[in-house]
């Protein structure tokens, strides 16, 4: 049986249309196709968020922390627990000289609040004493079982201030400061002698 002949057509390769591979064709290049090819792959790629250039990266929100001085403290009272409370006190005066005054201190809490304050284990007082120009003359915290008062030493015949807290050793903070307690201290007093002799 003889083999079969191409058709005529296939003298033609751009033209030729027979199923049999009666030309080794080469392929031409597709772009269309390979754009396609390019645009598939795309589609395929999981996208990927990026950092702008020069942004700034988030800082962290510092954490609050709890300060014991009243001129740090501000308006964070209001968020305090109920022991900062129940450990007020108040400014005890004793006697005040002309370069002197004993200070002491003593407990506002309510009576029914007493077993709480004797639980919270006030172990220290604050006492702080300033002059009518603000500056600060004395200021210092004492052991309740060594120092029930303290003398301060004074100017004569001027205005000073004092206020006290305390502090709990159960809680581990510091009570309220106190309304300030206006001091006076005496005039000062010279005497001098006439005359002296052997018994006056």
């Amino acid at each position: 049986m003889p083999a079969p002949t191409a058709p005529a057509s296939c003298e033609d390769e751009e033209t030729c249309v027979c199923c049999c591979c009666c030309h080794k064709r080469t392929p031409k290049a597709n772009p269309k196709g390979i754009e396609a090819a390019n645009t598939f792959i795309a589609a395929d790629d999981v996208p990927v968020k990026t950092q702008k250039p020069f942004e700034a990266a988030p800082t962290a929100t510092p954490s609050p922390v709890m300060l014991d001085d009243e001129d740090e403290l501000g308006s964070d009272e209001e968020d305090m627990p109920d022991a900062y409370y129940k450990l007020s006190a108040t400014v005890v005066v004793g006697p005040v000289g002309e370069v002197f005054a004993e200070l002491g201190y003593r407990s506002t809490a309510d009576a029914d609040d007493a077993n709480d304050v004797a639980a919270l284990r006030v172990t220290r007082w604050q006492l702080k004493v300033q002059d009518t120009e603000a500056v600060k003359l004395y200021d210092s915290q004492m052991d309740i079982k060594v120092h029930q008062t303290r003398m301060v030493k004074l100017r004569p015949d001027a205005l000073f201030t004092a206020k006290v807290r305390l502090w709990s050793d159960k809680a581990q903070l510091w009570g309220p400061w106190c309304s300030a307690v206006r001091i006076r201290t005496m005039r000062e007093v010279r005497c001098t002698p006439n005359d002296i002799g052997e018994d006056y």
